[in-house]
């Protein structure tokens, strides 16, 4: 079984415009809102390929209603906090999108406690779990370094994707697998890469301490 684990969720709100203008009136021509956070999201792949799944995380109760309207089987703890919308204004002209994300509400260390324990009553030897998403306020940098140090030894396959201190703390845990965007992993090596020789240095160096795989989604870098 492969369990999903967002601990920042969000409403997806999509604002289709032509010839966007800053600080201007812009008329929207489509909005489309879905229930999203990457956890969310690997689930939603996940049930199109046919892979069974259950999401983790915060919710309200709208929002875990929402989701499994959406088809996405869950079992957030529930929270009287709202749930956080994010807007992106998509410039159909330009083919630019632009990014407004809500930080979401702080989070206790009782909630976070709350989450591990259901997490660990599903999981069993050789379960995947998907530790995904930026960390709400409240949250320590080291959440997913703690889960994943506890995962790896139960024989728990973990995959990481975040960005930031909270994936410089995540890989000291070693998870089987990481998925950085380029300028994300540029941010562990503490300089921008660019080369194609860069990457692949740093990615050796990462398989070198133990990570399994080492997945970069990028543009094509230079030779």
């Amino acid at each position: 079984m492969v369990y999903t684990v967002t601990l920042n969720p969000a409403y997806d709100k999509t604002l289709i415009v032509s010839d966007f203008k800053v600080g201007g009136t812009n008329k929207v021509q489509t909005v489309t809102a879905k229930t999203g956070g990457k956890g969310l999201n690997v689930s939603r792949i996940l049930n199109a390929l046919g892979v069974p799944n259950i999401a983790l995380g915060f919710a309200d109760e709208s929002f875990s209603s929402a989701a499994t309207m959406d088809g996405i089987k869950n079992d957030f703890v529930i929270t009287e906090t709202p749930v956080r919308t994010n807007i992106k204004i998509s410039d159909i002209d330009i083919g630019v999108v632009t990014e407004l994300n809500e930080n979401g509400a702080e989070v206790s260390e009782v909630l976070l406690y709350e989450i591990y324990d259901k997490l660990e009553k599903y999981l069993i030897k050789d379960d995947i779990v998907v530790f995904t998403g930026s960390l709400p306020p409240g949250v320590p940098d080291d959440i997913y370094r703690t889960w994943i140090e506890k995962c790896n030894k139960n024989s728990i396959i973990t995959i990481l994707d975040t960005s930031g201190e909270a994936l410089r703390e995540g890989i000291k845990a070693k998870p089987y697998m990481i998925k950085p965007n380029l300028d994300e992993f540029s941010y562990l090596s503490g300089r921008q890469l660019v080369k194609r020789y860069e990457i692949l240095a740093e990615v050796n160096k990462l398989i070198n301490a133990g990570i399994k795989k080492v997945l970069i989604s990028m543009k094509k870098p230079s030779a």
